[in-house]
């Protein structure tokens, strides 16, 4: 049998899940969310030392909204009580939302085909063989959980930052943290709280623009203050212009990988 719907949202994510609160504030009811693991799936495979950048701050009462609310009415401070939240946090926010608008929501239920009827419907199949089609489809599965593997030589012998639970899973030794933004500078951050030696090779120098608002080219405010506390750390040490293009596995009888940029320079570390 196929389930018609008005709308279909596949991804229960802060995109689909704010979107899906707004169409059903404007009368859309007709409506489906669907995701393929959790609601706020991403977020609860954070590290879970991994904190918000933005604060959270309840600031309804002079029309503005929280800087991580999906919807003008909501505020994951108030449900968190908390400016920086982790990832359980803030996935528990989501689902707030999701009740309060009584958003029919389908969980564990993944999307393997999406076709196009003769009458411009969207059709939809799931592995279970379930089915629906939908005048309108919101595609918005996200990036987190797909790590890019192949951007330089050897980068699958990395252990990417989306693949951690927790920091306090890695043993003190020493280490090498490609990248200079906010997910490089926080791992670099948490191996340094447990006791590594850190060094950071990074293109550019995103914590010397000051007065960049793009967060792009500018570390956030909250993360250029937590890496201004460890700069004069002997066992943390800054490499810029390094562009990586090659991470290399050792293998002499001591092992591990060595790193290279296109300046000709390298590094060696014992630890992915």
């Amino acid at each position: 049998m196929i389930v018609q719907k008005d709308v279909v949202i596949v991804g229960a994510g802060p995109a689909g899940v704010g979107t899906a609160s707004l169409l059903r504030q404007i009368g859309v009811n007709n409506l489906l969310l669907i995701d393929r693991h959790e609601v706020g799936g991403s977020f609860l495979r954070w590290p879970q030392e991994t904190r918000f950048i933005t604060p959270s701050f309840y600031a309804n009462p002079f029309g503005q909204i929280d800087l991580n609310a999906v919807t003008p009415n909501s505020s994951p401070a108030l449900s968190a009580g908390v400016e920086h939240l982790n990832g359980t946090e803030y996935a528990k926010y989501l689902q707030k939302v999701i009740d309060s608008n009584d958003i029919e929501t389908l969980t564990s239920t993944h999307i393997t085909e999406v076709t196009l009827t003769r009458k411009g419907k969207f059709r939809l199949l799931s592995s279970l063989g379930e089915k629906w089609e939908a005048s309108a489809l919101v595609w918005a599965t996200g990036e987190y959980q797909y790590p890019d593997k192949n951007v330089f030589e050897g980068a699958e012998l990395c252990c990417h930052y989306a693949q951690v639970n927790s920091w306090r899973d890695f043993k003190p030794d020493d280490y090498v943290v490609i990248g200079g933004y906010e997910s490089a500078v926080d791992a670099a951050l948490n191996l340094l709280d447990i006791g590594c030696n850190v060094k950071l090779l990074t293109r550019s120098a995103p914590w010397a623009s000051n007065h960049i608002p793009d967060p792009s080219i500018s570390l956030s405010p909250y993360t250029r203050q937590r890496l201004q506390k460890v700069m004069g750390n002997r066992h943390f040490e800054i490499y810029e212009d390094a562009d990586v293009n090659a991470v290399l596995k050792v293998t002499d009888p001591d092992g591990g990988y060595r790193i290279h940029t296109s300046d000709g320079r390298a590094w060696l570390s014992h630890q992915r």
